[in-house]
């Protein structure tokens, strides 16, 4: 990520010289879109990765810490929608919820 920045930083200098020559509005062009790019960048690589990365460690708590196991497996039972009959997201319905975390189901 901080390559893709250095390496656009460093095209994107060559032109800023010729782009304030013609003039501010130009160069505030030119960097609105290196900054605009380095946003991009970061909410489509940086942001998803370390969404994933979290989502791996909370899998791997919950294998291992069956407390906490045993209170997700509870919780679909003591949801309740209150703005009407919702289904509670991907988990509802599923007689294992959790069982796509090893394969195994919940009661082994």
């Amino acid at each position: 990520m901080s390559l893709s920045g250095v390496a656009l930083g460093g095209v994107l200098a060559m032109y800023l010289p010729s782009a304030t020559a013609k003039g501010i509005g130009e160069a505030t062009t030119l960097v609105g879109a290196f900054v605009l790019i380095l946003f991009l960048l970061v909410t489509c690589i940086v942001v998803p990765s370390t969404v994933i990365g979290r989502a791996r460690e909370f899998r791997r708590r919950v294998r291992t810490d069956p407390a906490l196991r045993k209170a997700l497996e509870e919780d679909p039972a003591a949801w309740w929608d209150p703005y009407g009959n919702a289904a509670y997201g991907p988990l509802y319905g599923a007689r294992f919820p959790l069982q796509w975390l090893d394969g195994q189901p919940l009661d082994v």
